[in-house]
């Protein structure tokens, strides 16, 4: 009798040690599976932060360059306009006073766009060609549009994309193109995209020989219409003068409906979340016995014996784990002498016992949804 104690107990330190060995292993590898998680959180907080510090850089770009150089080119034909004509030159200081006004306002703008304030879009283009042609009066711009436009069909971000790459194309016209020059916008709507081009019959590539080097801005405008979803070439012209050419690809007219009813929702109104419900009990069953882990081997390649295998097997499948020693208490419970189900007449007994049945089930589910337990 002594000697079967002894192994009893050996044996059921064995199988102590081997299961535990088995759940530290688990908690191991969820810890590192945790960690895995917290540091792609982290990449991806850098790597957003990194692409919304590029569109303020392109932002910045945008209005910095093209203010300055409306001012830089208004500013040398006053110089020469001051010494023979006073109102020439007077004019040209109100176009360099109101073009730094509209500066301060885009910047203005820029920065408010973290308070949710609106941001250009397509209908300002046409204001912004008639500020092109009133800074440059020796430059000659048409616009032409064919097919049906459908504004309402570019998102917030296409239509303010578009915006920004005619602002740089005019831009670099201003800059590099020399006067006078001819610069020609077109416009091609189709069922499925936006095509814009704009030409001229500047200088083009020929302007890198006094030193002009291509900079941030079609590098800027090229990762403004890829982020959209369309593409962008630019290049000097076979004949002269330099062409960019864009394709913004259009929303459906179900998507457009959607997104205007969205961005149009009363800020105040309540937002609940969306609750994902279960079609049928199967879809139920499979989401309650969601698996904690899929291994069921060593993190060093050490075959498992069957206790080790037994504690993974309870704990991918903890909730059955859970429900099966819940029933064998509630089964105890049954067969006491005290249970609820031998009725000796003792209301306040009766009551006790169900109350600790009460109490016992909600071990079915203490680990599933450990926050209701």
């Amino acid at each position: 009798m002594t000697f079967t104690a002894i192994g009893v107990c050996l044996l059921s330190a064995f199988i102590l040690a081997f299961w535990q060995r088995a759940r530290l292993a688990a908690i191991r590898m969820m810890r590192e599976r945790n960690a895995a998680i917290v540091a792609r959180e982290g990449e991806e907080r850098v790597i957003a932060a990194t692409a919304e510090r590029a569109r303020i850089a392109r932002d910045m770009h945008d209005v910095v360059a093209h203010t300055l150089s409306i001012i830089i080119v208004q500013s040398d034909g006053g110089r020469y306009a001051g010494a023979h004509d006073p109102k020439v030159a007077r004019d040209t200081m109100e176009t360099i006073r109101r073009e730094s006004e509209r500066a301060l306002h885009d910047m203005h703008r820029l920065l408010g766009v973290f308070g949710g304030s609106q941001q250009a879009g397509y209908a300002q283009i046409g204001a912004l060609v008639e500020q092109a042609r009133t800074a440059a009066p020796d430059t000659a711009i048409a616009r032409e549009v064919s097919g049906t436009p459908a504004a309402d069909r570019l998102t917030a971000e296409a239509g303010s994309t578009v915006y920004h790459v005619v602002q740089e194309a005019l831009t670099n016209v201003r800059k590099y193109a020399g006067s006078p020059a001819h610069v020609r916008i077109r416009e091609q709507w189709s069922s499925r995209q936006l095509r814009i081009r704009i030409d001229d019959d500047g200088r083009g590539s020929a302007s890198e020989s006094d030193g002009h080097r291509p900079g941030y801005g079609l590098l800027g405008m090229r990762e403004r219409v890829e982020s959209v979803g369309g593409t962008l070439s630019s290049g000097p012209r076979a004949n002269g003068g330099f062409s960019v050419d864009a394709v913004v690809p259009l929303t459906d007219a179900t998507d457009a409906g959607e997104t205007v009813a969205n961005t149009t929702e009363e800020p105040s109104s309540p937002r609940f979340p969306e609750l994902a419900v279960p079609p049928s009990f199967s879809g139920l069953w499979s989401r309650i016995r969601r698996k904690s882990t899929s291994r069921t081997g060593d993190a060093d390649g050490r075959p498992s014996n069957w206790v080790e295998k037994a504690s993974r097997w309870t704990q991918r499948h903890y909730l059955l784990a859970d429900v099966s020693c819940t029933f064998l208490l509630i089964i105890m419970f049954g067969l006491s002498p005290w249970s609820i189900f031998s009725f000796d007449g003792a209301a306040e007994s009766k009551a006790l016992h169900l109350l600790m049945l009460m109490e016992t089930l909600p071990l079915c589910v203490r680990r599933r949804f450990p926050e209701s337990c």
